[in-house]
């Protein structure tokens, strides 16, 4: 419809009473105006949805989605989406906040390139909205899909997040409905973004600095600890191969390249077995999937270790089996040189 707005902003909410009026106002400030603001409320226990309420009693342009049941952060979203109007959707977490100018920039760059994902710089900053550095940062470039997904896949296009970037709403909806299996806490952007750069025709980063990303010490992934961040991301990982299976070879194997790079990272690393126990039903529901769907990806794990020539990082037991294997080299080495 004409009067539809371009682009609609998504904004879960739960446990928001300190930080989403920042987080709302920032989006009713924005220069573009032709936009809609959704936030959804999942089911807060706090005052929440009595703030929304307050706002959108000024603002025509802020609606409410008031779940009555908590799930989750990519089920609130998703509610978010399916009420949209926008031809493309926006996001924010409600304890971050956006420049003046984000939509502004990224609907631009869209209109101008027709680009199905427009993706956006971003500032690190701490609870005080001190600019603690660059979280994303960009130069402009038009990828078509395949190269787009491989650098995604790469790490190359910044984090796995959805709140830096412009997407077409159908394409969105379409990844974002997909059905997991089961409820992935804090690595659900990550399974989503794969559906959506793979079948990308064209992806656009800028260089503008957009948004403010909060750095908390109780972020999901400190406060989950290593273990059940591993778990969570081990179980992403098989859910991706499952859903994503009638990907081509070359696609499958960005998908596994994308996870042991995730995996390589210091927050997922493990040093104590025992600390796994807790987290025994999403690994072995992990591991079920994999075996039926990437059994290589166990081999790979079981066998060789999880390295990635980027990282400065290795886990202790890659880093076990690259000594072995040097003593081993040096060993053989000194046989011939007696």
């Amino acid at each position: 419809m004409s009067d539809s707005p371009f682009v609609s902003v998504i904004v879960p909410v739960y446990k928001a009473a300190a930080t989403i009026s920042r987080c709302i106002d920032s989006l009713t400030k924005q220069t573009y105006p032709n936009l809609e603001i959704i936030a959804v409320n999942d089911a807060s226990p706090d005052n929440s949805l009595a703030i929304l309420k307050q706002i959108a009693s000024n603002t025509p342009t802020l609606r409410i989605v008031d779940k009555s049941q908590n799930e989750g952060v990519h089920a609130a979203r998703l509610d978010g989406m399916k009420a949209a109007r926008g031809r493309y959707l926006a996001f924010s977490d409600s304890d971050d906040w956006s420049e003046p100018d984000m939509i502004e920039n990224l609907s631009k760059h869209c209109r101008k390139t027709q680009a199905d994902i427009v993706i956006g710089g971003s500032y690190l900053v701490d609870a005080a909205g001190k600019k603690l550095g660059y979280k994303t940062k960009f130069k402009y470039q038009e990828l078509a899909g395949p190269s787009a997904f491989e650098e995604f896949c790469n790490l190359r296009l910044g984090t796995a997040a959805l709140w830096n970037k412009l997407i077409q709403r159908e394409l969105a909806l379409k990844f974002a409905e997909q059905d997991w299996g089961w409820r992935p806490d804090a690595v659900e952007d990550t399974l989503m973004l794969i559906g959506c750069l793979a079948e990308a025709n064209k992806v656009v980063t800028i260089q503008e600095m957009l948004y403010n990303y909060v750095q908390h010490d109780n972020a999901a992934t400190k406060s989950a600890g290593n273990a059940l961040s591993f778990a969570r991301i081990l179980r992403a990982y098989a859910s991706a191969t499952e859903v994503y299976q009638d990907f081509e070879p070359p696609f499958k194997q960005l998908v596994d390249e994308l996870y042991r790079r995730q995996l390589n990272m210091p927050v997922y690393h493990v040093y104590e077995a025992s600390d796994l126990n807790s987290s025994k039903d999403l690994l072995e529901a992990a591991v079920k999937i994999l075996a039926a769907n990437r059994p290589s990806a166990l081999y790979e794990m079981a066998n060789i270790g999880i390295i990635c020539p980027g990282s400065r990082n290795l886990h202790k037991s890659s880093l076990g089996k690259l000594l072995w294997a040097g003593k081993a080299t040096l060993r053989s080495l000194w046989s011939r040189i007696r």
